[in-house]
């Protein structure tokens, strides 16, 4: 089973910000990262390709 780790974080600092970013794994993590921005929110999701990590 794959570990999932979610956060919601606040950018009021940053301004208005619309889209999303993918991160895939590489050589040098082991894992995946999807960022949803909506607004001034951050929906963070990190999901581990080993589930021991």
């Amino acid at each position: 089973m794959k570990k999932v780790e979610f956060a919601i974080i606040e950018r009021f600092a940053l301004g208005i910000l619309i889209g999303f970013s993918y991160l895939p794994e590489d050589e040098h993590t082991d894992f995946t990262e999807l960022n949803i921005y909506v607004v001034f929110i951050v929906l963070h999701f990190k999901f581990y390709n080993n589930a021991d990590t």
